[in-house]
């Protein structure tokens, strides 16, 4: 049975979404604080992302950036390539969010869309 490549990428996203989980990741840098949008769920932030807040967008790349940048650059080979790509996926989800109700699947949209 071969797989498609949404297959593939689909089970490549699931993998690394269970590795970098919100759980999993620390969240609590000593350049964050407590009142900042760091301590909000994806779901809030979705939220406040729809809204066109930039923290919300700032803090999602701080979540999840080193992940897309990584990910992009493993596919790439080249870092101005993924640092390009990098921008262009939060530009992306800055442009269309996706829906809030849908947070959990955050990480798999992103890497999909790397």
């Amino acid at each position: 049975m071969a797989l498609t490549l949404q297959d593939t990428l689909g089970i490549f996203a699931e993998k690394l979404a269970s590795v970098y989980s919100p759980e999993s990741m620390d969240l609590s840098s000593r350049d964050r604080h407590s009142s900042e949008p760091s301590s909000k769920s994806d779901a809030a932030l979705l939220d406040d992302l729809k809204a066109h807040l930039p923290t919300a967008l700032r803090c999602l790349y701080q979540r999840y950036g080193s992940v897309v940048y990584g990910v992009a650059l493993k596919v790439l080979q080249s870092q101005p390539e993924a640092e390009d790509l990098t921008q262009e996926i939060f530009l992306s989800l800055w442009q269309r969010p996706i829906d809030p109700a849908h947070h959990d699947r955050l990480m798999r949209y992103l890497i999909v869309m790397t």
